[in-house]
């Protein structure tokens, strides 16, 4: 649930960006700093991969005349780290779930998916808000959008955006 912060005048919403490895969720953060005209802090990393978070913090828009502060961090996609992946989904009031448009990718992000739906079902309601984030549409592999959803079997309920994080295509308009 976001939070009323009464002392400084603000809502606070954490908002999570989710995912199997290389999906491109650091990408995407990046590339929404950028957008915003803010830097974001990234961790350590391994081999171009996430260790611990990366985080941005944004403030924008207003609720019953408050201002809206988003905070916004990645996970670390490693089944290695999925402690620490839970700790921070625990947090969330939204998550975007980046999934891999590539056709060969299609397993791990629906295992990633899988594993998100049953941590979130085991901390029961509320529960966080899902957008899918279909990213590496530009690669030769992407498949349509329609089996994206079959595959990953997201009702039309679930908002899925388009994206190419590598450039910044479709990243302000997922967490819009």
């Amino acid at each position: 649930m976001p939070i009323l912060d009464i002392e400084r005048g603000v809502i606070v919403l954490r908002i999570v960006y989710d995912g199997p490895p290389f999906a491109g969720k650091t990408t995407s953060v990046r590339a929404l700093a950028r957008s915003l005209g803010r830097t974001s802090f990234s961790g350590d990393e391994a081999e171009g991969r996430t260790l611990q978070f990366d985080w941005l913090d944004y403030v924008g828009g207003r609720f019953e005349g408050y201002p809206i502060r988003c905070q916004i961090l990645s996970v670390p996609g490693q089944d290695t780290l999925a402690a620490r992946r839970r700790r921070i989904l625990r947090t969330a009031d939204s998550v975007i779930f980046v999934a891999d448009s590539r056709q060969e990718r299609l397993d791990a992000s629906l295992h990633s998916l899988s594993e998100l739906r049953q941590f979130l079902a085991a901390c029961g309601e509320p529960q966080p808000a899902i957008v899918l984030q279909a990213n590496h549409r530009d690669a030769g592999s992407a498949v349509s959008l329609a089996k994206i959803r079959s595959r990953l079997a997201v009702g039309p309920t679930v908002p899925v955006a388009e994206s190419v994080a590598s450039d910044g295509v479709g990243i302000r308009e997922t967490f819009v």
